[in-house]
């Protein structure tokens, strides 16, 4: 299957699959004045220009002349440049690394007698975490880019210019994906607000908290396997969690 690359404004967008692509052109994400590029092509092309979408031009959903894509991007994109995160690589990172945050306080709690499982507030104490654990990536981000789950995924999150975000910036980050990702962990919000952030970025564009920072996240190797890995992972921290907790308080799992 080829992968090609858009421009808008020159700046460059990709990999991303045909059928994605003539999605964009579709529903007028594209117009026949951006840029296209696929391995092979001597340079960028206008969409326009190009035979292979004529039918899919056609079939646009708004007028397909009608904005300016902008200068010429200045180079080619490279094939092995790092590409932008999927939404599934996105949501098991941060599964990973919410039920790690969880695992972790299970047993410190444990330790001073309490069990949040069986005194029935994993929920109210799952609501709390959330925004602690999410103020807790932002300074991981901060320093070094990435989180457990992001880097077993080999995700990173970056600036546009490629640089790390400081700090300030990744925590108004966080506080937007509580709000419009996760829905500040209640399920129906949560479902709603998952769908409208997984469907932005099926158009391959931004989520809403990277579009107000500034970042994106990208998947510097991508092996298949990995998100098998990180779901594997992610249950054996959830029964880690527990036998540890029940080790702590009662010296023995039940």
């Amino acid at each position: 299957m080829s992968t090609w690359w858009y421009a808008q404004n020159g700046d460059a967008y990709g990999p991303l699959a045909m059928q994605r692509l003539r999605h964009l052109i579709v529903t007028g994400e594209l117009t026949a004045q951006d840029w296209l590029w696929t391995p092979g092509m001597p340079g960028w092309e206008r969409a326009g220009a190009l035979q292979v979408f004529a039918q899919t031009v056609q079939a646009s959903r708004s007028p397909f002349n009608m904005r300016d894509g902008g200068p010429v991007p200045s180079a080619l994109p490279s094939s092995d440049q790092p590409r932008r995160a999927g939404p599934w690589t996105r949501l098991f990172a941060q599964w990973f690394d919410v039920y790690l945050l969880f695992a972790l306080l299970s047993v410190l709690v444990a330790l001073t007698g309490y069990r949040l499982e069986r005194d029935g507030t994993r929920f109210l104490a799952q609501l709390l975490i959330l925004p602690v654990g999410l103020m807790i990536q932002a300074a991981l981000l901060s320093t070094i880019g990435t989180t457990p789950g992001k880097a077993m995924l080999g995700l990173r999150v970056r600036r546009w210019d490629g640089a790390l975000a400081d700090l300030r910036t990744l925590i108004r980050r966080q506080g937007l994906l509580l709000l419009k990702g996760m829905g500040f962990g209640l399920p129906l919000i949560t479902l709603v607000t998952s769908y409208l952030a997984k469907k932005k970025l099926d158009r391959a564009r931004l989520t809403v908290w990277d579009e107000a920072a500034g970042t994106d996240v990208y998947q510097t190797e991508h092996r298949p396997g990995r998100l098998w890995l990180c779901a594997l992972a992610t249950m054996l921290v959830v029964v880690a969690g527990e036998v540890l907790a029940d080790i702590a308080i009662n010296g023995s799992p039940v």
